[in-house]
């Protein structure tokens, strides 16, 4: 054997770049978000838990969604430098890494509750068996995959509560869905063109980017009444909390109303999705420093 046909294996920050850790992060910390939004929720060694668990099991959807869509993502600018479209990690390692980590995970979250470890699962099944695929043929892959990303607060709430039966976890959950259909309009404008080279069906050809637009704008205002009524169900009762909740609200609809006669599409789109992204963070904040002052 030559030298040069020994493969190097993958190396840490190849592994750690599979699991895309800034989306793991956002992921594990809205299950963290929804525990600590329920009264009670005080247990750090419970938060650690469900955090590890909750990024270990969302980092192996991950890779395993990138193991499904490896010839898509090579097709697109945004992901064709990722490990597994390079070649610096095969798909055996891949299919490995993303087995032990939703595993792991799995058994992290399956010691809090078996309800919460269902709730992760459930959200694998949308995610990775009905989202993936779907995608390359429809638009309406859209809702699993918004629902899928919504479920994690409820694993949390689940976490801290072990019951489905509150009022003001419909309404957190609804506010995260709502969050995930815009998000993704917004991207979908940015990398249409990648999206059509891939052979993806997200964004029909027919469906204009004026109209993409009009579709962010109406359910960025859909995402707002989803804030307020977030407000309304009590999940937030401090006075200056509940203050900035609707100042933020305002200014997301602002924003989405009047910016888009001011840029090109793509520039709309890409500084909306950086506002939808604070937007859920100050609501995160919120509701983390809600829970500590009750």
């Amino acid at each position: 054997m030559s030298i040069s046909s020994i493969r190097v294996m993958p190396g840490f920050g190849q592994l750690v770049l599979m699991i895309r850790p800034g989306l793991t992060f956002m992921v594990a910390f809205s299950a963290v978000v929804g525990y600590l939004a329920v009264e009670g929720g005080r247990s750090s060694a419970v938060a650690l838990t469900l955090w590890v668990g909750i990024a270990l099991f969302s980092g192996g959807a991950s890779i395993l969604n990138q193991v499904q869509e490896c010839d898509v993502d090579a097709c697109m600018a945004r992901t064709r430098l990722r490990p597994l479209v390079t070649g610096l990690i095969t798909r055996r390692e891949a299919l490995i890494l993303a087995v032990g980590c939703t595993v792991s995970g799995l058994a992290l979250l399956f010691a809090l509750d078996l309800l919460v470890a269902l709730t992760a699962l459930l959200a694998l099944l949308l995610y990775n068996g009905l989202y993936t695929p779907l995608k390359r043929h429809t638009s309406f892959a859209l809702f699993p995959g918004a629902i899928s990303g919504a479920l994690p607060v409820a694993a949390g709430w689940l976490a801290a509560s072990g019951s489905l039966q509150s009022p003001r976890l419909y309404s957190l959950l609804i506010f995260m869905v709502l969050w995930q259909v815009p998000h993704f309009i917004s991207l979908a404008i940015c990398e249409r063109d990648d999206y059509h080279k891939a052979g993806l069906g997200l964004v029909p050809a027919s469906v204009t980017t004026t109209e993409l637009i009009q579709l962010t704008r109406l359910w960025t205002v859909a995402l707002a009444v989803g804030g307020l009524q977030l407000v309304a169900s009590g999940l937030l009762v401090q006075p200056l909390c509940i203050a900035f909740a609707i100042i933020g609200t305002l200014w997301l609809m602002l924003c989405s109303l009047l910016s888009c006669r001011l840029f090109t599409p793509e520039e709309f789109a890409s500084a909306h999705g950086r506002r939808l992204k604070l937007f859920l963070a100050l609501f995160f904040l919120l509701i983390l420093i809600d829970s500590v002052s009750i």
